[in-house]
């Protein structure tokens, strides 16, 4: 692409040539579109747009003040660099600015069941098997600037933390593979100036998209801003068996419990059985057979008495 412009800038200093032989003038204005070319191409559609109205504006208010003789005519062409130069920046911030970014080109093309991930929910990892066994579908937005956070615990954190990190920027290039979802590296940046929570809400915001993360102060910020949020360890909490008095569990108690004689293991989900004389039986495998189960803020907590093995 880059060589066809090359030669169309040639044909046009030909052509120029043609009408005029001024090789500094023509120089000059090849530079100058060459210039604003590469400008153009890269910026957003909305900032484009807002460039060439606002040149229209400006160039308006030039005439009508040139029309009343207010500009002297030596000062025209330093009047119109300002006017170029005020086009571009007066674009350039209303075009990135979250109240005018209403272009599609600026916008991922697809809007129905965003769901947004934030860095916890990448380097936790278990979005994957979730992805991976069709319970999240639609579009599955990751953020560029949720990669940069990423890239710079990366970079500085612990070695745990590295490693989940790694963890992270791999799982990302294995989302773009997964075929039930549509999986979108979105470049916005709508809240430049604040914290990584608030632009992950800007962006919520912008697409009415769901949060999916891990962070207690995400999910905070997102509930008073009316944003939905799903959590992963929610959803992993509500997935456990659920346990019912009168049923009977194997597992094997691994330490004894706070009353005398109690002995306290664990299932395969992580809930905690508490068994009641089963001091005895600690890292020996026992049948429970449970009485009660509690729902406390720490998780579920299940009460049970040995059976003995036959």
């Amino acid at each position: 692409m880059m060589y066809f412009r090359i030669f169309g800038y040639l044909i046009l200093l030909s052509f120029l040539y043609f009408f005029r032989q001024d090789w500094v003038l023509l120089l000059t204005i090849v530079v100058l579109i060459a210039l604003f070319d590469f400008i153009v191409s890269n910026l957003k559609a909305g900032a484009v747009f807002f460039t060439i109205l606002s040149f229209l504006v400006f160039s308006i208010i030039l005439l009508v003040l040139k029309s009343f003789g207010l500009i002297p005519q030596d000062f025209i062409p330093f009047v119109l660099t300002a006017v170029v130069f005020l086009s571009f920046i007066t674009g350039f911030r209303l075009g990135n600015s979250e109240r005018f970014l209403f272009f599609d080109a600026d916008l991922p093309e697809y809007r129905g069941c965003v769901r947004i991930l934030d860095a916890s929910a990448l380097m936790d990892g278990r979005i994957y098997q979730v992805i991976e066994t069709g319970f999240l579908d639609g579009t599955v937005m990751v953020p560029r600037f949720v990669i940069h956070q990423i890239e710079k615990i990366y970079k500085t954190g612990s070695d745990l933390k590295k490693q989940r990190a790694k963890m992270a920027l791999e799982l990302v290039d294995r989302l773009k593979n997964f075929k039930n979802i549509k999986f979108v590296l979105c470049e916005l940046d709508l809240a430049k100036e604040r914290d990584i929570d608030h632009k992950l809400i800007a962006l919520a915001k912008k697409f009415k998209a769901k949060v999916v993360t891990n962070d207690y102060s995400l999910n905070r910020i997102a509930s008073i801003n009316d944003i939905s949020v799903l959590n992963i360890n929610d959803l992993a909490n509500a997935l456990k068996p659920m346990a019912l008095p009168g049923e009977i569990i194997r597992i094997t108690p691994i330490k004894k419990g706070k009353e005398e004689g109690q002995a306290v293991g664990y299932l395969v989900d992580g809930t905690m059985v508490v068994v009641n004389d089963g001091e005895d039986s600690i890292g020996h495998e026992v049948d429970v057979f449970i009485t009660n189960v509690l729902q406390s803020s720490a998780g579920k907590i299940i009460f049970g008495n040995k059976k003995t093995l036959q």
